[in-house]
């Protein structure tokens, strides 16, 4: 009844040898990219997550913590962001080796992780090592994995997924020194910043708990009491990331209500979990989309995984199969978005939803079920030796491509112009046409290729399951093959630039670029629009032109300060105050651009070149009237061309009592200096006078005047201000946030709790009670229909 773990096959599929292999694939799929040659670029991996890391190394090279960033977004907090993983012990690997190929690094490491946690949760569900293998592989190597390269900090979620669901289901079982293993990895999980794929983590602990709890009833109390110590140890490990965060979110643009459905998975998309191009457009840039959906540039599957998945919902005698069924099935749903009456019911209920965007996401949940769904089909093959499912989910599997293949054929271009961003096709493919440059043609073709290595793997891994000698060899071909069906399945899914490209400045504006407190840049509307909306079939002049423009945060890369950015989440604000200066479709307002010390334009020319702007003002000025206003009619007078900065600062009438400045005074500033998370100079009055920064508006920022602590305002709707009195004063500001430093100090006392009880324990029983009945569960499961047939 149970499986020969002496046999060759299961030998060469330990964890050991398996890590190996998955390290060898994963280096045969992107070789030049880990021999640090080339870099992947294309979207949030070369616009967002590089130049973050490049922030956070130069931060870390200075020997302080990125707290905030004075260069994108007028100043904005930076490690409250949670996505920039300014706390996660594993980017050290970035931190220490050279950019860029330390990131490259950094990536794989994380998604080798992952394929070895699955190989362990398949491997502890089923006690099968070929089980474990072929979860693992098929966790890696799927579309939906290989799209999350543009995410580093997704990644790094994802790698940790299956560890977190093994330890948290042991911890919940057994107890003891499995509750801390269980909650340091939930821990780092929790630091990556991915907060949507965190939940799905949690929602399908919870639903193996639930499941547990049913099947030994008496033990429902102790497992609920374990996995709350769990959730406990974890918050309290991550208290440092997780109280700046939402700090930063209740003070942010993002509010409930604030997600759409924006991204969600068109009705016909789940064909493309076994037909990869189907209705799908080629991008100049050479990759594929879904039509209405652009945040994963796949959702494939695979037919192997599809079809060991279907064998274990039907062979395998586990209630947890049931429960990844449930879970499957809802995650699909609600990928369709407000296609279906369930998201909207879901969002209307409980209007947290709301802050997270992009419905599509819910398929990390089924990319993380139906891999461990093929290895409990696997495991039930090899436990039963009856391999007449594998030949019907084969079957079916394989009649369902064809079919999708053969109604692909009525297909029509359609027109679909309104694509949003850069992903908008210059030219509609039909998904049958062949693209010139592809190493394999699209459509027809490529779903020949994708049958074909189905039908090769399925007879690989079944002779692997009867043969002696050639077990091993058969069963890594297979495998082999499962990786490189995801590696080709799309054409140029993750481009790649020369590495040297990411080392350059562009900045071609005098010697120096612009510095925190020197004059900033400013990309006009309408070059944004152009710069959002570039592309061509030329990848590296593409990167090179937004490099010029600084566009999105690649003003990082060069140390240039900037009035806009990205970030997932602003200050609200400061973001209204972006929002109103960029939907301005006549003549900027030179005020409004005087004040935030706009010294370089984008020039009518070109996006990628600069014109000087000689009124910009100093990033700190002094002796401005206060004019009381309405909040919504500062932000008007800001953007109306009669604002002037050097005359009059725009205050709420909420702050009227505690300002005593009344007028003008001729104050002077003395030297200014700026660092990444202070501000000091010297001024000089005859009077009581407004210090105005226009810098954006956070209370974590701390004002003082010749050391005695002062109110620090919010000034022209988003920037800040303090008064001083008459005389000459020295003023500094200091970002110091408290809510972090009481959050590091519930990380440091949940750390050293996590040692005690990790001493006091010992280790854990080998087999709980609950461990006990679901063993006996599935092997009375499994002789009722070996019996039966």
């Amino acid at each position: 009844m149970n499986a020969n773990n002496d046999s060759p096959l299961e030998r060469w599929l330990r964890p050991l040898p398996f890590g190996l292999f998955l390290a060898l694939a994963l280096f045969a799929c992107y070789p030049q990219v880990l021999a640090g040659l080339e870099s992947f670029f294309s979207r949030d991996y070369g616009v967002l997550g590089y130049p973050n890391i490049h922030f956070q190394r130069e931060c870390f090279a200075r020997g302080e913590l990125p707290m905030w960033n004075p260069y994108s977004n007028c100043g904005q907090p930076f490690l409250a962001q949670w996505g920039t993983m300014s706390l996660y012990p594993g980017s050290l690997i970035y931190l220490l080796l050279p950019l860029p190929w330390s990131l490259s690094l950094f990536c794989f490491l994380h998604v080798w992780l992952g394929g070895l946690g699955m190989h362990a949760l398949a491997r502890q569900w089923t006690q099968t090592n070929s089980a474990g293998a072929l979860a693992g592989t098929t966790y890696v190597f799927s579309g939906v994995l290989f799209a999350s390269f543009i995410w580093p900090n997704y990644l790094v979620t994802l790698g940790w997924m299956p560890w977190v669901v093994l330890l948290a289901e042991r911890a919940g079982r057994e107890g003891g020194r499995w509750i801390v293993g269980a909650a340091l990895a939930a821990g780092l999980q929790m630091l990556s910043g991915a907060p949507e794929v965190i939940l799905f983590t949690w929602i399908i602990v919870g639903a193996l708990w639930l499941c547990d709890a049913a099947r030994a009833p008496g033990s429902a109390l102790p497992l609920f009491k374990r996995l709350l110590a769990v959730v406990a140890l974890t918050a309290g490990l991550a208290a440092a990331q997780l109280v700046p965060f939402f700090d930063l979110l209740q003070l942010s643009h993002r509010e409930a209500g604030f997600g759409t459905g924006k991204w969600q998975l068109p009705l016909w998309g789940w064909a493309n979990f076994l037909v990869p191009l189907y209705n799908a457009f080629e991008t100049p840039g050479g990759q594929y989309y879904q039509y209405a959906q652009g945040f994963l540039s796949s959702v494939y599957l695979g037919g192997v995984a599809v079809t060991f998945a279907l064998v274990g919902l039907f062979r395998w005698p586990d209630l947890r199969v049931a429960v990844l069924l449930g879970l499957a099935a809802l995650s699909l749903v609600m990928a369709f978005g407000d296609q279906t009456p369930v998201f909207r019911a879901m969002r209307d209920a409980v209007p947290l939803v709301g802050l997270a965007r992009y419905p599509v996401k819910f398929l990390f949940v089924l990319a993380f079920v139906v891999p461990l769904l093929a290895g409990c089909g696997l495991a039930a093959v090899v436990k039963s030796r009856l391999s007449t499912g594998v030949f019907v989910a084969g079957v079916f599997v394989l009649a369902t491509m064809l079919a999708v293949g053969w109604a692909a054929q009525g297909q029509r271009l359609v027109d679909y112009s309104g694509w949003p961003g850069n992903f908008r096709a210059n030219t509609a493919y039909t998904w049958s046409k062949t693209a010139p440059g592809n190493l394999l043609p699209d459509g027809l073709m490529n779903l020949a290729v994708r049958c074909g290595l189905l039908l090769t793997t399925l007879v690989l891994l079944a002779k692997s399951l009867t043969a002696k000698r050639l077990a091993p060899v058969l069963a890594l071909g297979a495998l082999a093959l499962i990786a490189a069906d995801a590696r080709l399945h799309s054409p140029r899914q993750n481009p790649t630039l020369p590495a040297a490209l990411f080392t350059q400045h562009y900045w071609t504006e005098e010697s120096t670029p612009p510095r925190p407190g020197e004059p900033r840049v400013l990309i006009t509307p309408e070059a944004e629009g152009r710069l959002t909306l570039l592309s061509s079939t030329n990848a590296q002049r593409v990167w090179e032109f937004k490099r010029r423009a600084e566009w999105s945060n690649l003003n990082l890369l060069d140390g240039v300060a900037k009035v806009n950015g990205s970030s997932t989440l602003q200050i609200k604000e400061q973001r209204q105050v972006e929002q109103s200066l960029y939907s301005l479709t006549n003549r900027l307002p030179a005020g409004l651009l005087d004040f935030l010390g706009v010294g370089f334009i984008t020039s009518p020319n070109s996006a990628s070149e600069w014109s000087r702007r000689a009124s910009a003002l100093p990033l700190v000025t002094a002796g401005a009237a206060p004019v009381f206003l309405e909040d919504e009619r500062i932000l008007a007078a800001l953007t109306n061309q009669s604002f002037n900065p050097r005359q009059t600062v725009l205050l709420p009438n909420s702050i009227r009592r505690v300002v005593t400045v009344s007028n003008a005074a001729p104050a002077t500033l003395g030297p200014v200096t700026f660092a990444h998370a202070s501000i000091s100079l010297e001024v000089d009055s005859p009077a009581p006078a407004l210090v105005v920064v226009a810098q954006s508006y956070d209370p974590k920022w701390k004002a003082t005047v010749d050391g005695e602590t002062v109110a620090l305002l919010r000034a022209n709707h988003a920037f800040q201000a303090l008064q001083v009195p008459a005389g000459k004063h020295r003023v500094q500001l200091v970002y110091s946030d408290s809510k972090f430093r009481a959050g590091a100090g519930l990380s440091g006392a949940s750390l050293l709790l996590c040692l005690l009880v990790w001493l006091r324990s010992g280790p854990a029983q080998r087999e709980g009670r609950i461990q006990r009945v679901c063993a006996t569960t599935v092997q009375a499961g499994f002789a009722s229909t070996w019996l039966s047939e």
